[in-house]
């Protein structure tokens, strides 16, 4: 702040500006300004002083809306530029202010003055002080500072500080229209990426789940392929052993029965195991072909629901859990089996993971029934149930309990899509905590063009 003192008539006379002298060096000024910010005047003149004072103050400092008039520390009239001048214009006015005290002129120019607390808000003291008068619009408001001083505001000042509160409020409304817009497109965008995002999580859950079925299959492979070798390697073994026999000449019929028997088991123990492998295999192609393909034909849902748990046996058979399925053999659907293969092992991997914590044994029941041209099927479990809090988001992307333990949370919200989308049905769960979870399948015998 600048500050400029003037000493008049013997001290009668006191003159201060406060605020920022230098049009430059201005406050920066928003809608919370207070007019405390705004450049003030600090001019006062006692009750007994001349005249000439006031005149001299007013001529000698342009800036100065006007003088405060006191009686020792009380104010008793503020007399503005405005007033003083356009009096001294009339004839013989002059030789009336001029030399005699400024008492005559407080009780001839004074008029109702408007005093307002520093931290008055700029707009509230433009709408004050547009509420006066028409002819007093051009007085100048006095402020009342926290330091006990008055002083003085030109009412152009004020204005034209509303004005600059205006016009920089319009900028940061252009501004913030303008980084609005600019939220918006990046929304746009980033609504965009997350849904490509989300459809390459779904996809990837879709192969990972294949993935961990091809694991089990071959693990399941495993032991019927391994037994069926170490039989053909053992009667391999013996029929070497009994082309030697023959070539040497040595061979006993004991040896001839012995080997006939071993061949027999071998081949036996071969054939049953070859056997068990074809089946696998049989079934894992047909739910690995229906899962990465959305072909539709017709199939008998029974069958087909053995054959999808079929291919998690290798899961199922590391749980304790049981697995019961209750559906009529004559239930036919002209619909996308991939879809509803991709439902049961959904189903199905979301109950060993969230309803038996902790290994607790559990049962898993598929229960299905016609009703004209629909099928329900009822997927339940005996498990720890879910809280009705988490059931209104169990169907939403990325919603899991488990994302500490690597959920991901789109099991249940491909199912809903699975569902409702490519097979056009609706999906339910009935949960309480403690008593297990129900879904609610509702699909059409056809699913529609």
């Amino acid at each position: 702040m600048g500050n400029a003192m003037a000493a008049h008539s013997g001290g009668a006379m006191a003159y201060q500006e406060t605020g920022t002298p230098a049009p430059d060096a201005g406050p920066v000024l928003d809608i919370d300004s207070a007019i405390g910010e705004l450049p003030c005047h600090a001019c006062s003149v006692d009750l007994a002083a001349p005249g000439h004072d006031i005149d001299e103050s007013l001529r000698n400092n342009p800036e100065l809306p006007g003088c405060i008039v006191t009686d020792g520390s009380d104010v008793v009239g503020v007399v503005s530029r405005q007033r003083w001048l356009e009096e001294l214009s009339q004839p013989f006015r002059a030789e009336l202010y001029l030399n005699h005290p400024v008492a005559r002129a407080v009780v001839s120019l004074s008029a109702p003055w408007l005093c307002l607390a520093s931290a008055t808000l700029v707009h509230d003291a433009v709408r004050q002080a547009l509420a006066r008068p028409r002819k007093l619009l051009f007085e100048p408001l006095m402020v009342d500072f926290p330091d006990g001083q008055h002083r003085l505001l030109d009412t152009y000042v004020l204005l034209m500080a509303q004005s600059e509160i205006f016009a920089r409020a319009r900028e940061r409304s252009e501004a913030l229209r303008h980084d609005v817009e600019s939220y918006a497109q990046q929304l746009e965008r980033t609504v965009a990426d997350l849904r490509a995002t989300q459809d390459s999580l779904v996809e990837a859950r879709r192969l990972a789940a294949l993935a961990r079925l091809v694991a089990g299959m071959a693990h399941e492979i495993n032991t019927p392929v391994g037994i069926a070798l170490t039989a053909v390697t053992h009667l391999e073994a013996g029929l070497a052993q009994l082309q030697a026999s023959v070539a040497e000449g040595h061979l006993r019929r004991s040896e001839m029965t012995r080997f006939l028997e071993m061949a027999g088991e071998s081949v036996l123990l071969a054939r049953s195991n070859v056997q068990r492998t074809a089946e696998l295999i049989r079934s894992f192609k047909r739910v690995a072909v229906d899962q990465t393909s959305e072909v539709r034909r017709r199939f008998n849902l029974a069958d087909y629901l053995g054959e999808v748990l079929h291919s998690l046996r290798p899961v199922l058979k590391r749980q304790t859990h049981q697995v019961r399925v209750d559906c009529p053999p004559d239930i036919v659907l002209d619909s996308y089996p991939g879809a509803l293969a991709q439902i049961v092992t959904n189903l199905t991997m979301n109950a060993l993971e969230h309803a038996f914590p902790e290994n607790r044994p559990g049962t898993i029941s598929i229960a299905c029934s016609r009703s004209d041209s629909h099928v329900h099927m009822l997927f339940s479990d005996d498990g720890v149930g879910i809280s009705e809090s988490d059931q209104v988001h169990l169907f939403e992307p990325f919603f899991t309990t488990r994302g500490h333990a690597g959920g991901s949370g789109l099991g249940l919200h491909i199912v809903f899509n699975l569902v409702t989308g490519i097979l056009k049905g609706t999906v339910a769960c009935q949960s309480q905590p403690g008593l297990g979870t129900s879904f609610v399948i509702d699909l059409p015998l056809e699913v529609p063009q």
